[in-house]
């Protein structure tokens, strides 16, 4: 897809606040100067991407040729369409005119995951011309232009690699009390998850010893599945995290794919948060800085549920799975259950984001959930959560 973007120029860099929903960056995008739209903000995309067509439809906005693009496991293909020179107003701050991919379908469905309407991706495409400083307490993003960039005073250095507009880091991880390994990572602020490894892309990644079947998240082939573990370090820098809470995508690849692929991995979201982080593009250099949030525990749900938000306004929350032995399927939650009280406060108090934040609480934790099920009556379950990885 041919590259072509600019907007209104602003002297230095200009700002953008933004919204963390469930670990995903969230920038309000004005399209063609009417529509409000919500955008995730993706270091880890190569193109602006408009997930529903019929949105694009309703703009007006020219669309044509119909292109390919891997899901990613490398094996799905969905399709989009180019559109060119759509319009996106940035938090109101900057206007960009961009040719942007427009999907045939919308195979990702976050809105169901994050109970709110997901517009697009915004893509690499669009701001990979500057230096990109990403203040994940502050809650901002900021573009700056590389001629009035100097390294920030206080952060760590660290060589990357930009190849197609995305950025790559090398570093070091320890699996099963092994030797570290150097292996190479997609910095991705569009993946939710700390960690993830793609098993057959080196020798030395092996699954851990106790792993629980998961779902990783969404791509563009829709839901990811796999299992979920825990790595013995991971090393960015002069900072580690041990015992990381880590997902597995474990898929057949040919010579082909390796290349396409050409990484072992990505660092999610999750994980970026604790830093504040600027990537130079250009000059192929990542600065961070830990947060306040650095020595956090990462947050896991505790349930065996995964949950989806359906409805006119997202407002119905239904169990989408249940892993087998976990506490909700020991206590004889279903997949298709609605939602009705949680802890014995009526449903519609709550919000998809909520209900899971609850459901990775303490450990030992008491749940109590009402369930409409199908033309049943309601059903009422009880359970405590528990790690799922003892």
């Amino acid at each position: 897809m041919d590259r072509f973007v600019y907007g209104n120029e602003f002297k230095r860099s200009v700002r953008f606040s933004f919204q963390n929903v469930q670990n995903f960056i969230l920038l309000d995008v004005k399209m063609e100067g009417i529509l409000p739209t919500h955008f995730i903000f993706d270091t880890g995309s190569e193109y602006t991407v408009i997930l529903k067509r019929e949105l694009a439809y309703l703009l007006n906005m020219d669309y044509f040729k119909s292109i390919p693009l891997y899901g990613s496991d490398l094996t799905s293909v969905v399709y989009a369409f180019i559109s060119r020179n759509a319009n996106l107003n940035i938090d109101d701050k900057l206007l960009i005119r961009s040719n942007v991919l427009v999907l045939e379908e919308d195979f990702i469905h976050l809105d169901e995951m994050l109970g709110m309407q997901i517009d697009g991706i915004l893509g690499a495409n669009i701001f990979n011309r500057y230096v990109l400083h990403l203040n994940n307490k502050k809650k901002y993003i900021e573009f700056i232009k590389s001629d009035y960039f100097s390294p920030p005073k206080g952060f760590v250095e660290l060589p990357i690699e930009i190849h197609k507009g995305k950025p790559y880091l090398v570093t070091n991880i320890g699996l099963n009390g092994e030797q570290k390994q150097t292996l190479k990572f997609l910095i991705d602020s569009g993946s939710a998850i700390p960690l993830l490894l793609y098993n057959n892309t080196s020798q030395h990644i092996d699954l851990p010893e106790t792993v629980i079947p998961g779902n990783l998240g969404i791509g563009l082939g829709g839901q990811l599945e796999g299992f979920m573990g825990k790595v013995d370090e991971l090393e960015i820098g002069p900072y580690s995290f041990s015992n990381l809470i880590t997902s597995f995508q474990d898929f057949e690849i040919d010579s082909t794919q390796q290349l396409y692929l050409n990484r072992n991995g990505l660092i999610g979201n999750a994980l970026l948060s604790r830093f504040d982080i600027y990537i130079d593009y250009t000059k192929e250099k990542l600065y961070i800085r830990a947060n306040k949030d650095f020595d956090k525990k990462f947050r896991i749900d505790k349930s065996g549920l995964v949950l989806v938000a359906t409805g006119e306004n997202f407002n119905n929350i239904v169990v989408h799975r249940v892993l087998k032995g976990s506490p909700a399927d020991l206590a004889g939650v279903r997949v298709g259950d609605e939602l009705h009280k949680f802890n014995r406060w009526p449903a519609y108090f709550f919000d998809i984001h909520s209900v899971s934040y609850k459901l990775s609480g303490k450990e030992g934790r008491n749940i109590k959930l009402s369930l409409r099920r199908g033309d049943e009556k309601k059903v009422k379950v009880q359970f405590k959560l528990k790690s799922l990885f003892d």
